[in-house]
Formats: C-alpha cells, sequence, structure tokens
C-alpha cells in the first residue's frame, strides 16, 4: 500500500498493486469508495497521470482506478502489434471491472486511452455507463482507416504517427530521462505557440531536446515516476498502439 506524503484520511490513500485479468498481470492504482470511475492513459504514460484526478474524486466519494494499460509500466506487454486492437484493449478495461468485482462505471481516457475507452462505450454500454474523452473527439468509423485518409491527403511522409511503424522508432525515445522531458514540454503550452510540437509538421517533433529538466507545472514525483516505468518497460510495445490502428478498423467494422 503506497500514500502520498501528506495526506491523511481514507478515501485519501492510493492503492498501488498488481491484479490478474485472466492469465495475464496488470498494475492498477485505487483510491476512494463509492460509484467506480476508471482511467485509462494514452502514450507515453502510465497510470501515474491520473493521481491529481483521483485525489479529486475520492474526496468527493468516488473510488478511483487507473492501470498501467497494455504494453507500458508494470502491466502485461505482449510483442505481438495485433494484440493492441481495440477488442483486447477493451477486454482489458471489463477485465479490471471484473477482477475488482465492479458491476459498471464511468471511462475517462485521455489519448489512446480516450480512443479505447470510446470503443469501450460502443461494445459494452452494459459496463461502461458515461465517458469522458480528454484530447480525441469521437468520430464514427468511416469507410476509410486513418492512416489510408492521411496518406490521400498527401501526408504519409509528414503526420508523426505514420513514421512509428518503423520498427526502430523506439531507440529514439532512449533514453527516457531526456524524451519524458521533451514529450511533456512540447506538447504542452509550455513553449511558445510558434515552437509547440506540430503533428504535421516533422521540424517541430516530439522528441526535441527541451530546454528544462521537466516543465515547471510537472509534478517531480509524476515525472519521476514515468521516467522510471520507460526505464522499465521501453517504448517499443506502447508504439503497438499506432501499428494496430489498420487492424482495428478491420475488426470494428461492425
Amino acid at each position: 500500500m503506497v500514500s502520498d506524503a501528506g495526506l491523511t484520511g481514507k478515501n485519501r490513500q492510493i492503492v498501488d498493486r498488481v491484479i490478474d485479468i485472466g492469465k495475464n498481470q496488470f498494475r492498477i492504482l485505487e483510491q476512494g469508495e463509492g460509484p467506480a470511475v476508471l482511467f485509462a492513459h494514452g502514450f507515453p504514460d502510465t497510470a501515474d497521470t491520473w493521481r491529481s484526478q483521483m485525489h479529486a474524486l475520492a474526496e468527493e466519494g468516488y473510488r478511483a482506478v487507473a492501470l498501467d494499460m497494455r504494453g507500458f509500466g508494470a502491466s502485461f506487454s505482449p510483442s505481438e502489434v495485433e494484440q493492441y486492437t481495440s477488442p483486447y484493449i477493451v477486454g482489458d478495461l471489463v477485465g479490471v471491472l471484473d477482477a475488482l468485482e465492479i458491476p459498471s462505471c464511468t471511462l475517462v481516457g485521455h489519448d489512446w486511452g480516450a480512443d479505447h475507452a470510446q470503443k469501450a462505450m460502443l461494445m459494452r454500454p452494459d459496463r461502461f455507463k458515461a465517458l469522458v474523452s480528454v484530447s480525441i473527439p469521437y468520430a464514427p468509423r468511416g469507410e476509410t482507416s486513418l492512416n489510408d485518409c492521411l496518406r490521400d491527403r498527401g501526408l504519409g511522409d509528414r503526420y508523426y504517427a505514420l513514421a512509428f511503424d518503423n520498427p526502430d522508432t523506439s531507440k529514439q525515445f532512449l533514453p527516457a530521462g531526456k524524451t519524458i522531458a521533451s514529450v511533456l514540454y512540447w506538447l504542452s503550452a509550455s513553449p511558445p505557440p510558434e515552437q509547440r510540437w506540430d503533428p504535421i509538421d516533422p521540424a517541430k517533433h516530439m522528441l526535441r531536446p527541451a530546454p528544462v529538466a521537466a516543465p515547471d507545472w510537472a509534478d517531480p514525483n509524476y515525472v519521476r515516476r514515468t521516467i522510471a516505468a520507460f526505464e522499465h518497460s521501453g517504448f517499443e510495445t506502447g508504439l503497438n498502439y499506432y501499428r494496430a490502428v489498420p487492424h482495428t478498423f478491420e475488426l470494428m467494422s461492425a
């Protein structure tokens, strides 16, 4: 059991543990009691990104749960790209509820967590009752996959995520001690607007050296935990979320 320094009271204590989902192990954080809210993070991140929100919800009488998503941190991290499609990720989210004996919950997702949370709402409305989607607006499945649409628009050599198909991409994210600072800085509002990350301008990529060790808005404990998590797991399996996009597109036609 891990509790943050200076916090008191049952609902302000964070439990950090590993649970079994089928034959696989996943790390989760839990805090508070009451109606359940499940948090799903994106790339490159872990469950620790949600600690502030979990504190706030616990104080308001909710049970907050966050997981290291498949491929991240201390959770199950298969190497096969096909195992990062939405049916698998949604299965993980349902598995968390089953393991914790939670009948249904509200979902909060950011980035890839938001994308798969949206799919979870479509696939399992019996288990997920409401959705907060951070940074990723909902768009129904069209007739053409996102990747093909981007290439049709002439962005095949410019859109950042398409470059992640390269098997050597994960090496560009090393060492984690530098690249986590870069991602936090350039993707935030810390730089001047004209210097911030641009998903279709390779010159403004997210891995440029950051001018600071970490932005002043970032909790030092969060930064430390995130760096340590990626020093342990690496970035390869996290990048599989991008590589699985065409596979998910085919699987979600129904």
